[in-house]
């Protein structure tokens, strides 16, 4: 069992970031289902909004810029803490916005330290599956999928609640303060919990892993000697990777930062995972946030076989995540992706291909199509983060980077929905065109990834045979033996 052998104190964490990822994943999805309410109430059409996930992601991408520093140099669980306190003011004021600019405000507001929870979550638990990985290397896998798991099951709670509150308790707003109310809660979680160590500074550790946390996260040195051997990033697109890395914050150890800077193989590798993440967080997001409508406005559905819609791809997104949290303990991240990725391109190209009558006959074939999105979207920023620390392990701020560019896609994509329904004949149906030529390309991506960590692999190795055969000869026979070869 993955959590065989942790400590009540570990396990108590784990429980903290699933919860605090599902209202993570409720709070991001809300725009979506209660898009109509937020248009009427402010006098603007739905297809305006589309201006709001670019807010969202702008703050997305600024806050992640402090998050990896934050979450590598302060005690963990109180910046958790304190962003989702700022979060569940955030969303408690939603409903009084009576202007776009103000809802604007309000989205942008909460959306800047979207990315302090996702980098604290997804870092803290990578450094709780390496505390394990001596005596139970199948938790980190588990572990990073089941609490984004946790994310999914948010999303699919988001047109749910919002449903219940529009037609249970005649309070469509109310959805949000639910949201600020689950928001607190969890902040309040973290205040009683002692914060996660970095992998460079844990302390010798208990079978229980006990020994990875402590109550406030040391502040970590950076080594003089391993900033010597850092060298420059020798392409273009290396040298951006890397000032973004720094923008980020400084990593835990100079170790790090040397390994992470030395530019080559693993620099690309970051590059590759980065343009993964971008297109499967923001596709991601965007089918989420435009199914309603597009069911609606694009297939002729009635708002109720929209909301179903919604819940059901959110629901098949869950059930995947869960799925492959259980299968990680016996596939590698690349399996997972390879098995999952598939689903949705064929599901994206069977809504482009299908007659516009089968769509709308009774919403079967959209369901499928649906269902084939939900579940190949799935397995992939979890996964595509588990390659990534495979071949070297994942600070805060490499963390953060990825969070950051990920919100880069939450803002990107959906807004090319929005511009394509608006500005072209394709109208909501360019919501399908997005998914079909985004997941195209992050199938590209993982084989991609992979061939490029076979050559970091293959360059570590030679750098090691290398450092043993300086250390074996003297130094006057180097010459001579590289004549030789």
């Amino acid at each position: 069992m993955a959590i065989k052998g942790m400590s009540a104190v570990v396990i108590c964490c784990i429980c903290a970031y699933s919860f605090s990822f599902l209202v993570f994943g409720l709070q991001v999805n809300l725009l979506g289902p209660t898009a109509a309410v937020l248009a009427a109430k402010i006098g603007v059409v739905e297809a305006d909004l589309g201006f709001i996930f670019t807010i969202t992601g702008l703050a997305s991408i600024i806050g992640a810029l402090p998050s990896g520093w934050l979450v590598d140099k302060l005690p963990g669980h109180a910046v958790y803490a304190a962003a989702h306190a700022f979060q569940a003011i955030g969303f408690a004021l939603i409903p009084y916005a009576n202007s776009f600019t103000a809802l604007a405000a309000a989205f942008g507001s909460v959306a800047l330290s979207w990315n302090i929870v996702n980098t604290a979550g997804n870092t803290f638990i990578l450094w709780i599956g390496n505390a394990q990985a001596e005596h139970n290397p199948q938790a980190q896998a588990f572990l990073i999928n089941m609490v984004n798991a946790l994310f999914g099951a948010g999303s699919l709670a988001a047109p749910l609640l919002a449903e219940m509150c529009a037609t249970g308790l005649r309070q469509p707003m109310s959805v949000y303060w639910i949201s600020a109310a689950m928001t607190a809660v969890s902040a309040a979680s973290f205040l009683l919990l002692p914060s996660p160590k970095p992998p460079s500074s844990r302390s010798s550790s208990s079978s229980g892993g006990a020994g990875v946390l402590e109550g406030q996260q040391q502040q970590q040195q950076q080594g003089a000697a391993a900033s010597e051997q850092q060298q420059a990033v020798p392409a273009a697109a290396g040298e951006a990777a890397a000032a973004a890395v720094d923008a980020a914050g400084s990593d835990s150890s100079g170790q790090q930062v040397a390994a992470w800077r030395a530019g080559g193989p693993l620099m690309l590798l970051l590059l590759i995972i980065s343009l993964f993440n971008f297109l499967n967080v923001g596709t991601e997001v965007a089918f989420g946030g435009w199914i309603f409508t597009y069911s609606v406005k694009q297939a002729g559905l009635s708002t109720q076989e929209g909301h179903f819609l919604n819940a059901s791809y959110w629901a098949a997104f869950t059930l995947g995540r869960v799925a492959a949290s259980f299968a990680a303990v016996y596939l590698s991240p690349a399996i997972l992706l390879f098995a999952s990725l598939p689903l949705a391109f064929i599901g994206s190209a069977a809504a482009l291909l299908a007659p516009a009558s089968w769509l709308a006959s009774g919403g079967w074939l959209l369901l499928i199509v649906t269902i084939l999105v939900g579940l190949g979207a799935s397995a992939g920023f979890a996964n595509a983060l588990a390659i990534l620390d495979g071949f070297e392990p994942c600070t805060g701020s490499i963390t953060g980077l990825l969070g950051g560019v990920a919100g880069a896609g939450c803002m990107m994509v959906p807004l090319v929905v929005a511009l394509l329904a608006k500005h072209t004949s394709l109208g909501y149906g360019g919501l399908m065109l997005c998914c079909l030529v985004s997941f195209g390309v992050q199938l590209l991506c993982v084989p991609a990834a992979l061939a490029v960590g076979a050559w970091l692999q293959a360059s570590r190795e030679q750098e090691e045979l290398g450092s043993v055969t300086k250390e074996v000869l003297p130094d006057e026979q180097q010459p001579l033996l590289d004549n030789e070869c």
